[in-house]
Parts: C-alpha cells; structure tokens; sequence
C-alpha cells in the first residue's frame, strides 16, 4: 500500500462521515491547496458529486483563495466535461444580486448582517458592499450546492490555506447555524490530514472547540 492508502485505512475507524461530505471536503481541499494533480486524481475517485456539483465546488473556491489559483483547476475541469452547460455568471441587474447577497449573508449568520453592506470605515466600507453583492450575491445564491455544502467547502478552504482566525472561526459559527455540526467539522479535518498536514489541523480543532464551547 501507499503512503495515502494507509492512511485512509488507519484513519477509517475514527471518522464517521458521509460521503459526499469526504468527496467535497477532499476537492475542497486539494483546490485551495493547488494541489491539481492530486485533484485529477481525486475525480477518477468519485462516486456520488456530479460534474455540476464539482464545478460549484470550484468556482466558491475563487470568492475565498482568488481566481490565479482557481483558474487552473476550471480549465481543467472544462477539458473534462466538455459537454457540459455550466450556469454563466450574471453581469447585470446590480440591485437584485445585492438584495439576493443580503438576504444570504442574513440566513448564515443572522439579522445584524442585514446593513452590513453599508457598515465599514474608509479602508473597509467598498468591501463589506462588494462581500454582500459578489462573494454571497455571485456565489452563494448560485444553486446546485445547497447553503450547507457551500458553508463546509468555505470552512475547508479557510484552514487548509491556515488563513487568520477571525475569518475562520466566524465560518465555523456559520457551519453550526446552518446545520454542519461539530462533529462533522472535526472529522473533516481529521479526513484531510494527509493533504494538510498536523499543525493546520490542530489549529483548526483549537478554533472548532472555542466556538463549540461558546
């Protein structure tokens, strides 16, 4: 066996997870890592995400890890699937993506999200618009992942790249509001250390248990 094969039977008895959970947590995982050629080899081991669903899991990753790294993974995806119609990003309409936006940031973290689009001082003020009308206007209200999915591929991306605690211990609150529990949350990082390695994960256990102990 291989390095990963043994892991994923070491690991087997300690986690408790659905499947599509491990199959969007690894894609997840290994796009914010830049990790294509494991990720070429993770599509060959799908079983239950459909060709749509990884596309969605692809384009969240650009509102939280940008575009140049992202951009790779969509071309390749696009050599694959050739065939297939994958929803186009809607240029007009300014005020109903906004409204849409909103309403999104409201049902993930609640009714203080409601002015957050207009809160912000001068350094801040033109992001908190843009994070309400592109990351959750463009993004999040795209479909074929429900709000649930795109909250766990969020909370991937944030602590496999290790970024600061702040952004990620408020998508771990997110997660348990919108129904991934703890459990859940541990688990996939526990399913991933072969990508992450140990100091990403137990700083991220850290951050689940404060905000579960809250």
């Amino acid at each position: 066996m291989n390095i990963k094969d043994v892991f994923y039977f070491e690991i087997y008895n300690h986690i408790n997870l659905d499947e599509k959970i491990k199959e969007i947590s690894k894609l997840s995982c290994l796009v914010s890592l830049n990790a294509l050629d494991e990720f070429k080899n993770g599509l060959k081991e799908i079983k239950i995400l459909k060709p749509l669903e990884i596309y969605e899991i692809v384009y969240q990753a650009i509102a939280y890890i940008g575009y140049g790294e992202v951009k790779p993974f969509i071309s390749y995806l696009d050599e694959v699937y050739k065939d297939i119609k994958v929803e186009e990003f809607d240029n007009n309409d300014e005020k109903t993506k906004l409204y849409k936006g909103i309403n999104k940031q409201v049902e993930i973290f609640g009714d203080g999200m409601k002015d957050f689009y207009k809160s912000g001082d001068e350094y801040k003020k033109d992001i908190n618009y843009m994070l309400a009308l592109n990351c959750f206007g463009d993004y999040y209200t795209r479909g074929i992942l429900s709000t649930k999915e795109r909250e766990l591929i969020t909370f991937v991306l944030l602590y496999t790249k290790g970024f600061l605690p702040n952004q990620l211990k408020a998508h771990i609150n997110a997660n348990f509001s919108v129904g991934n529990t703890k459990e859940e949350l541990i688990d996939v990082v526990l399913y991933n250390i072969i990508y992450t390695g140990y100091p990403k994960a137990l700083n991220c256990l850290d951050s689940i248990k404060e905000i579960a102990n809250k």
